[in-house]
């Protein structure tokens, strides 16, 4: 599959020792590893893409944004550091922002993951969750190359129908309150305290 992942094979000595350090779990070392090879490896899209990805890992978001934001800048051919910014976006209630980052996806062709990924995600944001699946499902079975997103999209899938069945009891059981929360605002609440970026 094309496109829904890339290689982290690297002649950069800061990329490479910032992949350790965020394989060993030390995210500190790895952040300070790869805001270096940011400025001076040949391919700062990824070194960007990963250090998004170790600062939504210790939980801040607003450095995750900014740093996938550069990556999509500095590498417009990696288009999972654009879904992975346009997740962390809504995740963070800022849904306009992330259509407009995703929208290069929708364009993908229809044999790339990441065109079913976004449709689901979009489908999900308006609360239309049989769509969701449907697209998701569609995107898992084309995603040969990346199980750990795969395992992500998976989890959403399954959130989904245990929020749609705890929502339909609590309905039969109390009646519809207003100040319930909707299962994608439950759900997007999850996804922003255990983002997790592929």
């Amino acid at each position: 599959m094309q496109d829904a992942t890339f290689s982290l094979a690297t002649d950069n000595e800061d990329l490479a020792q910032g992949l350790q350090a965020s394989q060993a779990g030390d995210s500190l070392a790895a952040i300070a590893l790869f805001t270096k090879a940011a400025l001076t490896s040949s391919t700062p899209g990824i070194a960007s893409f990963l250090l998004g990805a170790e600062w939504a890992a210790i939980g801040d978001m607003k450095k995750a944004e900014a740093a996938l934001a550069d990556a999509v800048i500095q590498a417009p051919h990696l288009p999972i550091a654009r879904y992975q910014l346009g997740l962390l976006q809504l995740s963070s209630g800022k849904c306009s922002q992330a259509l407009l980052t995703w929208e290069p996806l929708l364009s993908l062709p229809a044999e790339n993951p990441l065109h079913w990924f976004v449709q689901g995600q979009v489908a999900l944001a308006q609360n239309h969750f049989e769509d969701a699946i449907a697209h998701f499902e569609a995107g898992i079975a084309l995603n040969s190359s990346n199980e750990p997103l795969n395992g992500d999209i998976r989890k959403i899938v399954q959130r989904i129908h245990e929020l749609n069945s705890a929502e339909e009891s609590q309905l039969t059981s109390m009646g519809e309150t207003d100040n319930q929360e909707t299962p994608t605002h439950m759900f997007l609440s999850s996804y922003q305290r255990q983002a997790k970026l592929h």
